[in-house]
C-alpha cells in the first residue's frame, strides 16, 4: 500500500465506491495496492435462499405423488403430528401400542397379517420405531410390552423397535432450549437428528410427553411452539417418518364435541396450528358412557369408555369419533368396529352433525332447525352420510341434541325470530372457564 495512502487518497482517485467501502470496513488485505484492488473481481453474491426460478408451473405436471400413510386416513407419513388428552387417560400406553404394531405388523408376513386398529384405522406402514419416554421408567416400559405382546413377537426384530426411559438413562434430553428469552436448538438435538437420520426404514418417532423435550414454555410462548413445529416437521419431511408429540389437556372434564376437545389441549394456538394433524382423546359424560356400555354390553365403570377423533387435520383425515374401551390391563381398546349396532351408528351421526353445528357457530353462520338455514336446507355443507339422510331423519337428530341438552336454541340480538342452534356450553365451550365464557358471536 502507498505510504501515507488513506480514504481521502481514493476520492482524488476515484477509486469504485464498493472498493471503498471495503477498505472503511477493513476488508482491504494489507499490502495490496489500490491498483491491484481496482482489478480484483467483486465479491459475488451470495446464492439466495429461495431460487424462485426454479419453482415454476411445470413443477407440478401429471399425477402428484401418492400420500404415503401410517395409520389410513389418520397419521400420514413424513409429517408432525399430536396426541393429546387428560393425565391418566392412556395416551401413552397407547402411543407404546401404536409402536409396537409398527415395528411389528408385517414380521409374520402377509398370509398372517391382520390390519391393527389403532386411533381408529388399521397401520398401513412398518419400519423402524424409536419411542423416546421422559416419564416412564424400564421396569413400567417392561411390564406394558408384556401386555401388549405376550409372546414377544418384537423379538423377532429388536432392532425395529427402539425404546428410550430417560429415567434410567439419567439424563434430559432438549430438543430446544431458552437462550434468553429466545428458542434455539438444543444441544442434545443434532446428535439425536443423526441417528435418526441413520435409520433407513424409520417409520415412526414418538416423543413422550412434549414438554419434557422443551427447555422453554411451548404452553405460553407462541415462539417456543412455532420454533418447535418447524424443527421436527423437518425433522418428519427429511426422514420420512411420523412425529408424534403426546401431549395434555389444560381441562379435564365436560367435553362432548371434538371441537371442544381440539380447544382444551394446553398451549398457544401456535402449537396445535403448527401440527399437521392432532388427534384428541376424552372421557364422555356419565351418561353417554353408561349408554355406550349398555349398546356394547359390558357393566359401566368410571373412565371405562374413551373418545377419539382427528381434531385438526392438513389434509383428507377421517373425523369421525372413534370409541375405546379400558381392558382390564388398563390398554384402551379400540371398539369402532362395533359401529354397526344401531345405537353406536345413531351416535356417530349426532356427533358428527354436532361438530358441524359447532365449526357453523365459530364462522357466524349458524343453522336452524328449519326454514332457509335450516339443517335439510343446507344439508350440502353436512358429512357426505348425513346428506344422504331424509329431512325427517335429520331433524329428528337435531330434536335428539336438543332433548339430550347437548344443543340449544337461542334468538339473534338482531332478530328474534331465527332461531339458532348452538352446541350447549359443555359441548361446544367446555376449555373456557366460566368468567372467561364469550356470547355467540351474532
Amino acid at each position: 500500500m502507498k505510504k501515507g495512502w488513506d480514504a481521502a487518497d481514493a476520492l482524488r482517485e476515484n477509486v469504485p465506491e464498493q472498493y471503498l467501502a471495503a477498505l472503511i470496513e477493513g476488508a482491504m488485505e494489507y499490502g495490496k495496492t489500490v491498483e491491484e484492488l481496482e482489478t480484483k473481481r467483486p465479491q459475488e453474491a451470495t446464492a439466495p435462499a429461495i431460487d424462485l426460478s426454479r419453482w415454476t408451473a411445470d413443477a407440478y405436471v401429471g399425477l402428484p405423488p401418492e400420500r404415503q400413510w401410517l395409520i389410513r386416513d389418520v397419521a400420514a407419513r413424513g409429517v408432525l403430528m399430536m396426541l393429546a388428552s387428560m393425565g391418566g387417560l392412556g395416551k401413552s400406553y397407547l402411543a407404546l401400542k401404536l409402536a409396537y404394531d409398527v415395528a411389528t405388523g408385517d414380521l409374520l408376513g402377509n398370509s398372517k397379517k391382520a390390519p391393527e386398529s389403532v386411533l381408529g384405522k388399521p397401520v398401513e406402514s412398518h419400519g423402524t420405531v424409536v419411542f423416546i419416554t421422559a416419564e416412564d421408567d424400564k421396569a413400567e416400559v417392561h411390564r406394558r410390552l408384556n401386555v401388549i405382546d405376550p409372546t414377544e413377537r418384537r423379538l423377532l426384530r429388536p432392532d425395529r423397535l427402539r425404546i428410550v426411559p430417560l429415567p434410567d438413562v439419567g439424563t434430559t434430553l432438549n430438543i430446544i432450549e431458552n437462550d434468553f428469552n429466545r428458542p434455539k436448538v438444543g444441544k442434545d438435538y443434532s446428535a439425536l437428528l443423526a441417528q435418526l437420520l441413520e435409520i433407513e426404514d424409520l417409520a415412526l418417532v414418538v416423543f413422550d410427553p412434549l414438554q419434557a423435550f422443551v427447555g422453554g414454555d411451548a404452553n405460553q410462548d407462541p415462539a417456543v411452539g412455532q420454533f418447535l413445529c418447524i424443527l421436527l416437521g423437518r425433522l418428519a419431511r427429511e426422514t420420512g417418518a411420523t412425529v408424534i408429540l403426546t401431549h395434555h389437556f389444560r381441562k379435564q372434564s365436560g367435553i362432548e364435541a371434538p371441537s371442544a376437545a381440539r380447544e382444551a389441549i394446553r398451549g398457544t394456538t401456535a402449537l396445535v396450528d403448527g401440527m399437521r394433524c392432532a388427534y384428541a382423546l376424552w372421557y364422555p359424560s356419565e351418561k353417554r358412557a353408561r349408554a355406550i356400555c349398555a349398546e356394547l354390553g359390558i357393566p359401566y365403570e368410571e373412565n371405562k369408555v374413551a373418545l377419539g377423533a382427528v381434531v385438526k387435520a392438513n389434509y383428507a383425515a377421517d373425523f369421525c369419533v372413534h370409541v375405546y374401551v379400558r381392558g382390564e390391563n388398563g390398554l384402551l381398546r379400540n371398539r369402532s368396529d362395533l359401529g354397526s349396532l344401531p345405537g353406536q351408528r345413531a351416535e356417530r351421526d349426532r356427533l358428527s352433525l354436532l361438530e358441524t353445528l359447532s365449526i357453523a357457530v365459530s364462522t357466524e353462520r349458524p343453522f336452524t332447525k328449519s326454514g332457509n338455514s335450516g339443517v335439510w336446507e343446507r344439508r350440502s355443507e353436512l358429512s357426505s352420510t348425513l346428506q344422504s339422510f331424509g329431512r325427517k331423519r335429520l331433524q329428528g337428530i337435531v330434536q335428539d341434541l336438543l332433548d339430550d341438552g347437548r344443543l340449544i336454541q337461542q334468538a339473534t340480538k338482531s332478530d328474534s325470530r331465527a332461531i339458532w342452534l348452538i352446541p350447549s356450553p359443555a359441548s361446544a365451550s367446555a376449555s373456557v372457564d366460566d368468567g372467561d365464557r364469550e356470547e355467540p358471536p351474532f
